[in-house]
């Protein structure tokens, strides 16, 4: 199927593992309001929509995100939204095309990641993408044309001892 857009949104106690599926297509608010699920998926390369896949999802952690291919998503806007356990190793995720992060990973408390190698040279729209997560390398690739940085970092732990990051690097 290609379109599982509000497939478990509101499946508030689903936990069953998915280990041997592989999704494609329009995944819009597929895990939305799926408090307790936590289990391993992939993603193919035909993913089209993953806005809001994952909306208060909060026990969602992200294992095997490593190995999904994101780069054909058109919108991976408020993605990971409110997952407050989610620790996904996104450090190799493609995004050189994204055109906006919005709210991607607002609230992420528990992504203790480095995206100092993501190429964001592309995004325009980067409000709260990052604002309350553990991000411990920011990506430094940012340009003129990204006009909303509202809040982009807002309330990490910039003061920490994990926290590593050139803000100089960024070109603006």
């Amino acid at each position: 199927t290609t379109n599982q857009s509000n497939m478990f949104s509101n499946a508030y106690k689903y936990n069953k593992s998915m280990s041997n599926w592989t999704f494609s297509g329009n995944m819009n608010q597929m895990f939305r309001d799926a408090y307790t699920y936590d289990q391993n998926f992939q993603i193919g390369n035909n993913a089209t929509n993953l806005y809001q896949m994952f909306v208060r999802a909060y026990s969602y952690t992200g294992q095997g995100v490593e190995n999904w291919d994101v780069s054909g998503s058109a919108n991976i806007s408020y993605i990971m939204y409110l997952c407050t356990s989610f620790n996904g190793n996104i450090e190799s995720w493609d995004v050189s095309d994204k055109t906006t992060l919005l709210y991607s990973f607002y609230y992420t408390s528990s992504l203790f990641r480095a995206l100092n190698n993501w190429d964001t040279s592309s995004v325009t729209d980067a409000r709260n993408a990052f604002n309350r997560s553990k991000i411990t390398r920011l990506p430094t690739n940012w340009t003129s044309s990204t006009t909303g940085l509202n809040n982009l970092f807002t309330d990490n732990d910039t003061n920490s001892q994990s926290f590593n990051s050139d803000a100089a690097g960024l070109q603006l």
